[in-house]
């Protein structure tokens, strides 16, 4: 099976045409079909249903569209993998949450001079797929990874409420229950985010209820619109634009998220994975009290 003929098929498959197809590869047309009706073949499948108005996948076009582009990602890995080995840098590609990315990894990078491929920020639910599929090659995320996965427990975040000294009914606290923060006529924190799951899965232990601003994507800029008089913002890690921070608990105990990190067990420097995630522990574990982290059970 050629790759080429590979990416072919995903072509028309993208476009629905085969002269689309030849116009992105810089092919002859009929050397394009050509070569679909020769995979085609290979596979004892029929892949297209050639129509008037274009190319339209069969069911089975359909089942070897996912198996295709899985092909191409490790081809892609491949090659990336093996020039990062010529020029001796690491090609490692980290999917994880924002927070994570902005608290964690991208200061571990720059502290202690690792050098990593490229970390990808996605939403929870994605970021295990993203590993599954290949494309990354460790994932960090906040919940339990799926089995078959090499995986390990990295740390507890706690949740916390965030606001300005100027609106803070705190002061000489470290600690606020979650019912006190009805006080508040709306929090921000950062919509579909494990926090916010968290946050809610307790208040509806509590059979407490909240109004969440909308919109807010992102957790920096939820703490943003706290600092500018927006109310406060329940989030992990640590304050920024001067605002301050309290752990929230629940009943006596903290509220807080578990982040994962895990790996494929047959990856080509499965062995390397864990040191990295040593090193990455080694380098939050003198931090840990400013990040809001605890290494506990």
């Amino acid at each position: 099976m050629d790759l080429r003929v590979i990416n072919y098929f995903l072509s028309i498959a993208e476009t629905g045409s085969v002269s689309a197809a030849a116009k992105q590869s810089f092919t002859a047309q009929p050397s394009i079909s050509r070569q679909i009706r020769g995979l085609e073949q290979e596979l004892g499948v029929v892949l297209f249903e050639r129509e008037a108005q274009g190319m339209r996948l069969t069911r089975a076009g359909k089942r070897f569209l996912p198996i295709a582009k899985d092909i191409q990602v490790r081809v892609e890995r491949g090659v990336t993998v093996m020039k990062s080995l010529a020029n001796e840098t690491s090609s490692f590609v980290v999917a994880c949450p924002q927070s994570v990315r902005e608290a964690i990894i991208a200061p571990f990078v720059a502290d202690t001079g690792e050098v990593l491929g490229d970390v990808i920020e996605l939403i929870p639910d994605e970021i295990y797929g993203k590993l599954i599929g290949g494309e990354v090659d460790v994932a960090i995320g906040t919940f339990p990874p799926p089995v078959g996965l090499e995986s390990r427990r990295l740390f507890r975040a706690q949740l916390s409420v965030q606001l300005p000294a100027s609106d803070n009914p705190f002061q000489g606290r470290t600690e606020v229950d979650l019912e006190e923060l009805q006080y508040f006529s709306h929090i921000n924190v950062q919509t579909g985010s494990a926090v916010q799951r968290a946050f809610d899965d307790a208040a509806r232990a509590r059979q407490l209820a909240f109004i969440y601003r909308t919109q807010v994507s992102s957790g920096l800029f939820a703490q943003s619109l706290a600092a500018a008089g927006g109310g406060p913002v329940v989030t992990t890690g640590p304050p920024q634009f001067g605002l301050e921070r309290f752990t929230i608990t629940s009943n006596g105990e903290p509220l807080v998220i578990t982040d994962w990190c895990a790996w494929d067990r047959g990856h080509y420097s499965a062995a390397a994975m864990g040191p990295l995630i040593d090193r990455i522990i080694d380098w939050i574990k003198p931090r840990a009290e400013y990040l809001g982290i605890s290494f506990s059970e």
